[in-house]
């Protein structure tokens, strides 16, 4: 299902099964939960990520987009949305502009690298599997945040049925029926 992706479960999926004792970057009331490792630092130090679960995750990270350009679609509108630049650029670059229109900061894949590995290139497949995983983690925090400025208020959240929700419910919600009225 589209709301079971691999990087929606909780923290041990992203350490795979061995929980690691590494601390936690976690906004408040956020349903993420990321180890403090680079994807490069990961791939080196966590179990590895099979073909299927890879395969899995680009599965996701495709659904996890096409609702997400669903969801700008329903939220902005198409005129809005063409004056972002839709569809020229895709719907992850419309949600980036709206992120920078309103101040709020853009999460990156590569957030939590340094800049060794920024600047290594080396792209070794558990590396690669890694920041796919990082990659979908980014663009639903970065979804996360622009429904936030959408419904700043928590007791709306809360009325919508959305506190402790999925991002990818809420955003699967929001395309399949249209927005929740109070």
């Amino acid at each position: 299902s589209k709301t079971d992706c691999p990087a929606n479960q909780d923290s041990l999926e992203i350490n795979q099964v061995i929980p690691l004792a590494e601390p936690e970057v976690t906004s408040p009331g956020s349903v993420f939960h990321l180890p403090v490792l680079c994807p490069c630092e990961a791939a080196r130090r966590l179990a590895r990520i099979t073909s299927e679960e890879n395969a899995a995750d680009e599965e996701c990270l495709a659904d996890f987009i096409a609702n997400l350009t669903g969801l700008l679609t329903k939220l902005l509108g198409d005129r809005r949305l063409a004056q972002l630049g839709y569809p020229a650029i895709s719907g992850q670059e419309a949600l980036e502009k709206v992120l920078r229109l309103t101040g709020t900061t853009i999460t990156r894949e590569d957030d939590l690298c340094t800049e060794t590995c920024k600047v290594e290139k080396e792209q070794e497949v558990q590396r690669s599997f890694r920041f796919l995983k990082s990659r979908l983690i980014a663009l639903e925090m970065n979804t996360e945040a622009f429904l936030k400025i959408c419904t700043p208020d928590q007791e709306i959240w809360e009325k919508f049925g959305w506190r402790g929700k999925k991002v990818i419910e809420i955003i699967t919600q929001i395309v399949e029926n249209g927005l929740p009225t109070l």
